[in-house]
């Protein structure tokens, strides 16, 4: 074969990958066309983990996925949909410390927004009845940890004065550590 004939048979067959080219760039722009928007909300929740853990921590995570959480999720939102389709469109991105994202993706951003609320509420419910109620939100630790503290001010505040009041100070002021009364000679 001369080189000539070579490339009058690519001149003849050229038209082969320019018409695979131009089929499948209409293939993806149908499919695009076609395709729904899928939407994901995301809900963003603080899962103390419990401190009487003993055998094996309880994973929120887990708890998210399981099928009691995923039905309780979906009748509380009042969706009519199988559990096993909720649970495929759910996941859970674990935080570095307490803190877990939750994210639903749904063909309604309306419908991803109740579905990911939902699923917020329900698995924090019975993370908490899993862990028998030893989590506690953070804000009732801190209302806890504030009362403690103003009241242990207070005693220290009142015994203070009490003592300042037994045992008043010399009208010199207080005496220096190393002063001592020195024996007459």
């Amino acid at each position: 074969m001369s080189l000539t004939s070579i490339r009058i048979a690519l001149q003849r067959r050229a038209w082969i990958p320019l018409v695979c080219t131009a089929l499948a760039t209409l293939a993806v722009g149908v499919l695009t066309i076609r395709s729904q928007p899928t939407y994901t909300a995301t809900a963003t929740v603080i899962a103390k983990n419990p401190e009487n853990a003993t055998d094996r921590p309880l994973s929120f995570p887990e708890v998210v996925t399981s099928n009691t959480v995923a039905s309780h999720a979906l009748q509380s939102a009042k969706v009519r949909e199988p559990v096993d389709r909720f649970e495929a469109s759910l996941s859970v991105v674990p935080g570095q410390s307490d803190i877990d994202q939750l994210a639903v993706k749904a063909a309604d951003p309306d419908r991803a927004t109740t579905l990911a609320n939902a699923g917020a509420d329900e698995s924090t419910a019975y993370y908490q009845d899993l862990a028998d109620g030893d989590t506690v939100s953070i804000q009732a630790t801190i209302d806890k940890d504030r009362a403690d503290l103003n009241s242990r001010y207070l005693e220290a505040s009142q015994a203070l004065l009490a003592f300042n009041q037994t045992n008043p100070q010399p009208a010199g002021g207080r005496g220096a550590v190393g002063d001592r009364a020195r024996p007459a000679r």
